[in-house]
């Protein structure tokens, strides 16, 4: 099963299709209502409109993964920064993306975050390659197994 959680007409026209080709698919209008159909039902997929969690959405994304520990999350919303995409998958989401995305492009993230990877944008790439470049900037006796 797949679950779209969003209160915004766009969202839902953009990922809903896509998301029924693959199965059956319930949409919710808030976390309330998704929290409570995890209850229910495990889901494969969560889908979670950016707009309908709080400021600090690490409790609300740790609810749902408590839920439902092998269903993946997705974050839906538009203009996000990088910092702001690498710090919600640093919060367990396995993607991030907006609705205006093509239908292709949306079924291949999907697919890609189904089939256990994680999706990150072209925007938050180089941010990423960034930070694990500076793991390598540790001075050598720093290093795990230096000195063996």
């Amino acid at each position: 099963m797949y679950l779209l959680a969003t209160n915004s007409p766009e969202i839902t026209t953009s990922f809903e299709g896509v998301l029924r080709k693959k199965g059956a698919t319930t949409v919710v209008g808030s976390l309330v209502e998704l929290w409570q159909d995890l209850a229910r039902h495990p889901a494969k997929l969560i889908l979670i409109d950016f707009g309908l969690l709080a400021p600090g959405p690490q409790a609300e994304i740790a609810r749902t993964k408590q839920l439902t520990p092998d269903a993946k999350v997705l974050i839906v919303a538009a203009g996000l920064s990088p910092e702001v995409e690498l710090s919600l998958l640093g919060m367990g989401a396995a993607a991030c993306c907006g609705a205006q995305l093509s239908e292709d492009t949306l079924t291949r993230i999907i697919n890609t975050v189904l089939d256990g990877g994680t999706w990150i944008s072209s925007a938050a790439l180089p941010l990423l390659l960034k930070g694990l470049g500076g793991l390598n900037a540790a001075p050598a006796a720093n290093r795990p197994g230096a000195g063996i």
